[in-house]
């Protein structure tokens, strides 16, 4: 090969190289901005206490709403002998789509007189309704308002179901795409 050549090449590895170097450090200065980002989002969740979970057992206050008519309400567990079942959801959420399904089979499957059946959204108002419009549900559903909700309901995750009696005690929790052996469970603790 002639040292002309021999020349180009190396002037061709050298600027390819250099090019990659390029690349790579541009990756690496993105990779860390993503992973300050993620430790800052992770940092502002635990900021507010981590909320841990809901358990049975643990008492829960009042539930400040918003219909979807735009009108504000308290959800109160003060009727004796009723017991309260919330489907927690968010319009963004993939597992809460797959899981309306499920809470249709719950509530068509529940006596209205022994459990009141409502879903709360943990997004605002317009979303929610956008939701609504494109996957219609069989129950009630509410925006929670309060600014509390999810750390006073411990919603760390959606889709969530929570069982509350009349008292407003925590009865069971279920977190996550609910499965058939946990539908049956629900509805034999209702």
């Amino acid at each position: 090969m002639p040292s002309g050549q021999k020349r180009s090449l190396k002037s061709f590895l050298k600027y390819i190289s250099y090019v990659i170097m390029i690349a790579l450090s541009v990756e690496v200065v993105y990779l860390i901005q993503q992973n300050l980002s993620l430790r800052s989002q992770l940092a502002m969740f635990n900021s507010g206490g981590n909320f841990g979970t809901l358990a049975s057992g643990d008492i829960v206050q009042n539930l400040n709403v918003r219909t979807i008519s735009g009108e504000d309400s308290v959800v109160s567990y003060a009727d004796n002998g009723k017991k309260y079942l919330l489907f927690v959801l968010s319009p963004a959420c993939p597992y809460c789509k797959e899981t309306l399904s499920l809470w249709s089979i719950i509530r068509n499957n529940i006596d209205s007189n022994d459990c009141s059946i409502l879903g709360v959204s943990t997004f605002p108002l317009e979303p929610t309704k956008s939701f609504l419009r494109e996957y219609p549900v069989d129950f009630n559903l509410v925006i929670g308002i309060d600014s509390t909700f999810q750390e006073t309901y411990k919603v760390n995750s959606v889709p969530m179901t929570i069982l509350i009696n009349n008292g407003g005690v925590v009865e069971g929790v279920w977190i996550g795409k609910l499965t058939a052996p946990q539908v049956d469970s629900i509805m034999t603790a209702v």
